[in-house]
C-alpha cells in the first residue's frame, strides 16, 4: 500500500470519528432531556401507586385517580433536575398525603420516619389498607375487594346502588304484551328495596355498575311474608329483571322467586324463571342470578329451616367488622422506596383516624387548589396516554399474581413504555406501546379496550399453523378462490412467519399454542373492507395470488365458526359425542339413559364450554371433591407484592350425583380451551374422570378483574390458580393423556384427527 493510500485511509477514519463526535455532541442535549423526562415520569408513576393503593389518608380517597395520573404526568415531565422534581412531587401529593417525605440528599440512605400522633387519641383507631386481590370498580368480579380498616370507604358508597341480588332473564316472545306477576318470600329487619320490571340490553352494564336508576318498591316484614309485584310486559324490552337492595344493615332473607304470566284471565307459571334455591350451591353461584358481595355487604346462600317450601334461601346483610381479613400493617410501618435512583420516599402504611378524619389533616387551601385543578383539567395528548401507562403498570406491579412465574424486569418495562409513549404520534402508536407492555405478562385473559377502536372485520377464511406451514382450514362461502389445504406463503408480500412475528409481540400468551391461536385470529382481522393479498401454494403445488377483503364483522365471524358441526351426535359403534362449547347441560341431562347404554362418550372442550358443566362433572365423580385451595385470591397489605399475607383459598367442593356415568369417557381439548374450560379439565385430570386427547390447554385461569384507565380499560387475571396437586398451572395448562396434532394430510382429507383418535381409543377398550 502506498503512503498516499494509507494517508487516505487515516484521514477517512479520522473524518468519521470527528463527524461521530460532532453528532454525539449535537444530539446529547436531546438525549439528556429525554432521560430527565423519563426519570421524572418514572418517579411520579411509582409514587402514584404507593399513595393510591397503600397510603390510608382520607384525602387520598376524595380525588379522581385517573385524572390525577394524567394531570401529574404533565406537571412533573419537564422538571429540570431532581430538586425541581422533588418540589413538583410534594406540591402534587402533599394535599392528599401530608405525611409524605422525599429525600434527595446524601442522608437518603439513613431514613427513620416516625408516625405523627394526635395529642388526644380518644376515638382514634388505626386505619390501613387491605386488598383481597384489588377492588378496581364494579366491572370486575365481586371476589376482589379493597378497604381501609375501621372505614367504610368512599369507593364503596356507590356499591349501595348496585343490587346485591340481580336476576336477569331473556324475555320470551310469548310474554310480550302480557301481564306479569313476580312473587317472593321475604323476611327482613329494616327495609328491603325490590325492583321488578323490564330493561333493554344496553342498560345491563349500567345496572351492574349502579348507574341506572331503578324505581324500587320497599317492603318490610319481620316474619316470613309473600310479596307480590305486577307489571305489564312491554314489546320492545329485552330482559326481565329482579333487583334487590337492602337499606341499612339488614338482614334480608329472600326465597322462592316466581314469575307468572296472565293468559285468558288465568295466571300461568313461567318455569324457566322460577328459583327456589332448593339445592346447596357452591360459592354463591346460582344459574341466572348475580350475587354481588361488594364490600360492605355479604350475600350468602344458606340453609334456613323456617322456610316451608325450601331448605335454602339467600341472606343479604352488611358486614359488622370493617375489615376484609385479620392481617394488617402495624402502626409505625412505613413504605421506604427508591423512586428512580436519585431520591427516596417514606410514607406511612398506617394512620390514626376518628369518625371525621385521618391524622394529620392536609392544608385546606392546598387540598382545595388540587381539587379545583383536577375538576377543571381536560385530558390532552400525550398525557392521557402517559396516565394510562402509569395506572395500568401500577395495577400489575402491585396486584398481578403471576410475577414469580415469569422472568420479567417490570420496572425496566415501565421506563421503556414511558419513553415510547412520549414518542407516540397518534392513537395507533400508543395502542402498540400499551399492548406490547401488557403482552410481557403473558396473561391470556388480558383484553385492552380502547374507545377509538372500531369493530374488527375478518377475512372470509380461517387458517392454522400445521407442520410449520400456514394452512387454509375453512372458507365461509364457495365463491372464495381458496381450498382447504392451500398453504399461505406470503401476506401482502411479506413472508407469513415474518408477518406473524410482528403480530405476536403484542399478544399476551402464556403458551405457544395459545400464542399461535390468537395470532391466527389477529392476522385475519383488521379494518372494514381492507384488501389483503395472499400468495398461495395449492395442493397441486401451483403458485397463485388472490385478493380478499376483511368484510365479516367479528360477531358474525365467530357465530359462523360456532355453527360448524353438530353439538350432539351418535357415532358408529354406539359412541355418543357432545360438543360442550355448543350444548347446554340440560340438553345433556335428557340423554342420561342413552349415555349409560352407549359404548362410550366423547365430550369436546376445544374452546370455551357453556357455564353449567359443573353438573356434568358431578355425574362423573366417584367420590366427593375435597380440594379447597386451587383457586387463590391473594391478600395484600404491602406494595410491590412484598410479603403477600396468605391467600383466600377456594374450590368447588362438588359432590357425586346420580345417575353416575359408568361408561368410558374421552375429553377432547386444545389450546383454545381457556379459563373455565381448564377448571373442568383440572377435575378430569386429578380425579381421573376420563382420558384427555388433543393438545395442552391455554394455561390461563382465574376470575378476571378490570381496571379503568384514563383511556379505555384492561381486563386481566386477578387470582392465582394452581393444579390440584399444588403444581403450577399458569403458562403450562392441562396436558393431554394422548397428544394429537393436526396434520396436512388430515386437513387435505377433511379429517378431525383428534375425534378419530378418541373413537379409536374407545373402541380399543370395549
Amino acid at each position: 500500500m502506498s503512503f498516499t493510500d494509507a494517508g487516505k485511509g487515516y484521514f477517512i477514519k479520522k473524518g468519521r470519528w470527528v463527524i461521530g463526535v460532532f453528532i454525539l455532541l449535537t444530539l446529547n442535549p436531546a438525549c439528556q432531556n429525554d432521560a430527565r423526562k423519563i426519570k421524572n415520569l418514572q418517579s411520579f408513576a411509582k409514587l402514584y401507586g404507593y399513595v393510591r393503593w397503600f397510603h390510608p389518608s382520607d384525602e387520598a380517597q376524595e380525588i379522581d385517580w385517573n385524572k390525577f395520573a394524567v394531570y401529574g404526568a404533565e406537571k412533573v415531565e419537564n422538571a429540570p433536575d431532581k430538586e425541581a422534581l422533588r418540589d413538583s412531587l410534594l406540591k402534587i401529593f402533599s394535599p392528599i398525603a401530608p405525611t409524605l417525605e422525599i429525600y434527595t440528599s446524601r442522608n437518603k440512605n439513613n431514613i427513620h420516619p416516625e408516625l405523627p400522633m394526635p395529642k388526644d387519641t380518644a376515638g382514634f383507631k388505626p386505619v390501613a389498607w387491605q386488598h383481597l386481590g384489588v377492588y378496581l370498580g364494579s366491572r370486575g368480579s365481586s371476589i376482589y375487594q379493597s378497604n381501609r380498616t375501621n372505614r367504610i370507604d368512599l369507593i364503596h358508597k356507590k356499591n349501595k346502588k348496585i343490587p346485591q341480588l340481580l336476576y336477569i332473564v331473556k324475555m320470551k316472545p310469548y310474554l310480550e304484551g302480557n301481564q306479569l306477576r313476580f312473587t317472593a318470600d321475604i323476611k327482613t329487619k329494616g327495609i328491603a328495596s325490590i325492583y321488578f320490571g323490564f330493561i333493554l340490553e344496553h342498560e345491563l352494564m349500567n345496572i351492574l355498575e349502579g348507574k341506572r336508576k331503578l324505581h324500587y318498591k320497599e317492603f318490610s316484614s319481620s316474619n316470613w311474608n309473600k310479596i307480590k309485584m305486577v307489571r305489564s310486559g312491554l314489546a320492545l324490552q329485552d330482559f326481565i329483571v329482579v333487583a334487590v337492595n337492602i337499606k341499612g344493615k339488614g338482614p334480608l332473607y329472600i326465597d322462592n322467586l316466581f314469575l307468572d304470566y296472565k293468559k285468558r284471565d288465568k295466571w300461568q307459571e313461567v318455569s324457566f324463571f322460577n328459583q327456589t334455591f332448593d339445592e346447596k350451591i357452591n360459592k354463591n353461584k346460582v344459574p341466572g342470578i348475580i350475587l354481588n358481595n361488594y364490600f360492605p355487604y355479604k350475600v350468602k346462600h344458606l340453609k334456613y329451616k323456617e322456610v316451608d317450601s325450601s331448605n335454602y334461601c339467600i341472606l343479604i346483610s352488611q358486614k359488622e367488622k370493617l375489615k376484609l381479613f385479620s392481617q394488617k400493617p402495624q402502626a409505625g410501618e412505613f413504605i421506604i422506596r427508591d423512586l428512580s435512583g436519585e431520591m427516596k420516599i417514606s410514607l406511612p402504611l398506617v394512620l390514626w383516624g376518628n369518625k371525621r378524619y385521618t391524622y394529620p389533616k392536609s392544608n385546606k387551601e392546598d387540598k382545595k387548589r388540587l381539587k379545583d385543578n383536577l375538576e377543571n383539567y381536560s385530558y390532552k395528548k400525550p398525557y392521557d396516554w402517559l396516565g394510562s401507562i402509569i395506572v395500568s403498570w401500577n395495577v400489575f406491579q402491585h396486584f398481578y399474581p403471576y410475577h414469580n412465574e415469569i422472568d420479567l424486569n417490570w420496572e425496566k418495562i415501565l421506563r421503556k413504555s414511558l419513553y415510547e409513549t412520549t414518542k407516540a404520534s397518534d392513537n395507533e402508536d400508543f395502542e402498540k406501546v400499551i399492548r406490547k407492555m401488557v403482552a410481557k405478562l403473558r396473561d391470556g385473559h388480558t383484553k385492552i379496550s380502547l374507545p377509538y377502536k372500531g369493530m374488527n372485520y375478518y377475512l372470509p377464511v380461517s387458517w392454522q399453523w400445521i407442520e410449520d406451514k400456514l394452512v387454509i382450514t375453512h372458507k365461509f362461502n364457495d365463491s372464495i378462490p381458496v381450498e382447504r389445504g392451500d398453504i399461505v406463503n406470503k401476506i401482502n408480500n411479506i413472508n407469513a412467519r415474518k408477518y406473524f412475528s410482528k403480530i405476536q409481540k403484542y399478544i399476551p400468551a402464556p403458551t405457544i399454542g395459545y400464542l399461535n391461536h390468537h395470532s391466527q385470529l389477529e392476522a385475519l382481522s383488521g379494518t372494514k373492507n381492507e384488501k389483503i393479498k395472499l400468495t398461495l401454494t395449492t395442493r397441486n403445488d401451483k403458485k397463485k395470488n388472490i385478493f380478499l377483503r376483511r368484510n365479516i364483522p367479528s360477531h358474525i365471524y365467530f357465530k359462523k365458526e360456532l355453527k360448524e358441526g353438530k353439538p350432539y351426535k351418535k357415532l358408529k359403534n354406539n359412541i355418543l359425542y357432545f360438543d360442550l362449547t355448543k350444548i347446554s347441560y340440560k340438553e345433556i341431562e335428557k340423554q342420561y339413559n342413552f349415555i349409560n347404554q352407549s359404548n362410550g362418550i366423547i365430550f369436546d372442550i376445544r374452546g370455551y364450554p357453556n357455564y353449567d358443566m359443573n353438573n356434568l362433572l358431578q355425574h362423573l365423580l366417584k367420590r366427593e371433591d375435597t380440594i379447597t385451595n386451587w383457586m387463590k385470591v391473594p391478600k395484600f397489605i404491602y406494595p410491590d407484592r412484598e410479603k403477600t399475607v396468605e391467600y383466600n383459598n377456594e374450590g368447588w367442593q362438588l359432590k357425586p350425583k346420580s345417575p353416575h356415568i359408568r361408561k368410558p369417557v374421552v375429553f377432547l381439548t386444545n389450546h383454545k380451551a381457556v379459563s373455565y374450560a381448564e377448571s373442568l379439565l383440572l377435575f378430569v385430570k386429578y380425579y381421573k374422570l376420563g382420558t384427555i386427547i388433543g393438545q395442552s390447554t391455554a394455561g390461563t385461569n382465574g376470575s378476571v378483574n378490570i381496571v379503568q384507565l384514563p383511556i379505555g380499560s384492561i381486563r386481566f387475571t386477578g387470582m392465582k390458580v394452581i393444579k390440584f396437586d399444588g403444581k403450577q398451572h399458569f403458562a403450562r395448562g392441562v396436558q393431554p393423556d394422548i397428544i394429537i396434532t393436526p396434520s396436512l394430510e388430515g386437513i387435505y382429507k377433511g379429517k378431525d384427527e383428534c375425534l378419530e383418535k378418541a373413537i379409536q381409543h374407545l373402541n380399543s377398550i370395549n
